[in-house]
């Protein structure tokens, strides 16, 4: 096929475009476009074969498809994006699956629609015109993908963000906006000048507003400011002398909403200001921003998740903006600071502890390496046992040994731990879900004394087991008896689970999965006999048999048991996690990885379940965690 024309007639190298596709007609349809657009194709498959091929090869598009619950393919995506070599690599994904939407958020392009291929080829002329650096029907240059990734890296060097694909075109606009104002002819004078300029002042002043997402607003995530209502403040308090502030840093505070919205909640703890004053540090990076929450009033669309009782309290309404009342203002102060800072800005930002940190969807743009450090700076400026709160798809990466995670109604924070203490058996509590809403608080239960789950386990095992705290009243707020494994009070979970001569189906497996904790393996034979007696066809059943085989050394019997399970139900996500266990333990990491990737995109993201394996007994949210963390350190010692 001959070489492409480019602009002035110019002759291009042919693009080889590489499609992974499952479906023969979608395959066919992308294939005919391109050879009609003059481009070819190149097949590769999905999953670690696919992924091998594209390493190697370094294609310069990559057209792909997921069909729903095709986990080889989200593990191919997954690992093109987190490679420093392949990250680079413009992909355009075909899914009928709308739940991947917020997983395709660094993709260059997706369609949901699978007759939408003249979009696609669209798009693919698109990415080839950066690539030879050329605006289709217009002299003016193009963002090339080398620049794109200059400029990515030097953002993240100062200021710690890493830009999504998806906003090429939005970044593209925005720097072509501030080269024209300062008439320079090439992108990479202008990524020279922002290497060498100073975050502070200048030129990145500038750009910075069309970097960082402005999406936030009042009480977005109520259970937090709940928790540091119910929970945190109180306790805080007990540890305060008279005329001491209670002070919480908001990191990434955007246009002050969830500023404004920590003082609100502080203010309806009921304790006296006078006494112990309010004090709210909010930062952001973004000066625009920052001018808007100290200045600017909110409009109706803004503040209509304030409930109303707080609304009329705390809010002043001038024609259609509502502003925040005097009080609130005064104890909410803004400045200006970058989360990228070395260690000795953030202590002399605090020369004071402070009581909480809210830092929520903000470290979701930033690399391991960054949230790390960030991480190790909010332990720094915290005070004795303060609390961390971040947003729900974070986490704490390497650094949770540092914190107690504590899981409290349907939310879960962090509490910093003290220098050299190790995790501690938890206290344990049920509540049920309050509201800040102040017109239906007589309705909430009294909850001061109920403390939070926490769910860090013990360093090791423990015997005898530690005792629950004898505050719990048992009865109808008794604890949940996998909450008592969780402590390791198997004992005490295997007698809630007790209901008489005739035990349900639940007992049963409560019952059996208690007595493999306890490393009881005769009795929990025993109850797995019960369990097989009513179905065969049980993947709970294979499971617990695979529990028993593992604990007895019998791994060759325990893979097969797990492979049965997750065969009668292929999102058991237990049978996946312990499977994923016994792989790594063999070695076979690629495998284990595979398995505990299987096993995150099972898991429930709603309610909170518990679980059970020879690890320990964890809520579903913590095990996503621990499972993340656990790829992250097989795949930096495999690269």
């Amino acid at each position: 096929m001959d070489a492409k024309r480019g602009e002035g007639g110019k002759a291009e190298p042919p693009i080889e475009i590489f499609l992974s596709i499952i479906d023969p007609r979608l395959d066919g349809m992308v294939r005919r476009a391109l050879r009609e657009a003059g481009h070819r194709s190149y097949p590769v498959p999905g999953g670690l074969a696919g992924w091998k091929i594209i390493e190697q090869l370094g294609p310069p598009i990559l057209i792909m498809e997921i069909p729903e619950g095709d986990l080889g393919q989200i593990s191919l995506l997954e690992r093109i994006e987190r490679n420093r070599k392949t990250r680079a690599i413009p992909v355009l994904v075909f899914t009928k699956d709308l739940r991947l939407e917020f997983r395709l958020r660094g993709v260059y392009e997706y369609f949901h629609d699978y007759k939408a291929i003249a979009r696609c080829m669209e798009t693919v002329e698109e990415v080839i015109g950066r690539i030879h650096g050329r605006r289709k029907g217009s002299s003016a240059p193009m963002l090339k993908m080398e620049d794109y990734k200059a400029l990515e890296d030097v953002i993240h060097v100062k200021i710690g963000l890493t830009l999504k694909r998806e906003r090429v075109k939005r970044v593209e606009e925005a720097v072509r906006r501030r080269m024209s104002a300062l008439n320079l002819d090439s992108f990479e004078e202008y990524i020279s000048r922002l290497r060498h300029g100073e975050v502070e002042n200048g030129e990145w002043k500038r750009l910075i507003p069309a970097l960082t997402v402005e999406e936030t607003s009042f009480f977005r995530t109520t259970d937090h400011f709940w928790a540091l209502r119910e929970l945190a403040i109180p306790s805080l308090l007990q540890r305060k002398v008279r005329g001491e502030p209670i002070r919480v840093w908001c990191a990434g505070c955007s246009s002050g909403e969830e500023a404004y919205s920590v003082a609100m909640a502080l203010r309806e703890c009921g304790f006296d200001t006078k006494t112990h004053p309010i004090q709210v540090i909010a930062t952001d990076i973004n000066e625009r921003l920052l001018e808007k929450a100290r200045e600017t009033g909110y409009t109706k669309r803004a503040v209509r998740k304030i409930p109303a009782p707080l609304l009329k309290k705390y809010f002043a309404r001038v024609g259609d903006l509502y502003y925040p009342e005097a009080s609130i203002r005064r104890s909410v102060v803004f400045q200006n600071f970058n989360l990228q800072n070395p260690a000795s800005s953030f202590r002399e930002l605090f020369p004071l502890p402070v009581d909480a940190v809210f830092c929520r969807n903000v470290v979701i743009y930033f690399r391991k390496v960054t949230i790390q450090r960030l991480v190790e700076s909010f332990y720094s400026v915290l005070a004795e046992k303060g609390y961390l709160f971040l947003g729900y798809s974070e986490t704490l990466y390497k650094f949770r040994h540092r914190f107690q995670t504590l899981f409290w109604r349907e939310t879960f924070f962090y509490q910093k731990r003290p220098a050299g203490e190790e995790p501690t058996p938890p206290d344990v509590r049920s509540a049920a879900s309050p509201t800040l809403d102040p017109a239906r608080e007589e309705k909430a239960p009294d909850t001061d004394t109920k403390p939070p789950i926490e769910i860090d386990q013990p360093s090791e095992p423990t015997s005898p087991a530690p005792s629950i705290p004898e505050r719990i009243a048992m009865g109808a707020d008794a604890p949940d008896p996998y909450v008592l494994m969780a402590a390791g009070d198997n004992s005490g979970a295997e007698a809630l689970f007790e209901d008489g001569e005739n035990p349900s189906w639940e007992s049963l497996i409560g019952r059996a999965y208690a007595c493999v904790m306890a490393r009881k393996l005769e009795a929990a034979g025993g109850f797995l006999e019960q369990i097989l007696a009513r179905s065969d066809v049980s993947p709970e059943a294979y499971y617990i048999s695979g529990l028993i085989n593992q604990s007895k050394g019998k791994r060759p019997m325990a893979k097969a048991d797990y492979e049965r399970a997750i065969f009668l139900d292929r999102k058991f996500y237990p049978a996946h996690v312990q499977l994923g266990e016994l792989n790594a333990g063999m070695g076979w990491s690629e495998v284990a990885i595979r398995c505990f990737r299987n096993a995150i995109d099972c898991i429930p993201t709603s309610g909170t379940e518990y679980l059970v394996t020879l690890e320990g007994v964890f809520p579903t949210h913590r095990a996503k965690e621990i499972l993340e963390d656990a790829i992250l350190e097989m795949e930096e010692a495999n690269s």
